[in-house]
């Protein structure tokens, strides 16, 4: 996936999703999903990376300071 056309497209896919009745419940975990694309510090290139790196971190096996 890319991550630069997803930060501009996003605002598309959360109508697109409204529009056609998913559920509130989808929508924010996509929208949750969408932040850590915020993070542009770490220079993440695919969703793959940011993926990994989540885990990693939600899992417990590295804490953060």
């Amino acid at each position: 996936m890319d991550l630069q056309e997803l930060k501009t497209k996003y605002p598309l896919l959360i109508s697109y999703m409204e529009a056609h009745n998913y559920s509130r419940q989808y929508i924010k975990h996509v929208k949750n999903e969408i932040k850590w694309n915020k993070f542009e510090n770490y220079h993440w290139k695919t969703y793959d990376d940011i993926y990994l790196i989540k885990r990693v971190l939600t899992s417990g096996l590295i804490k953060i300071l």
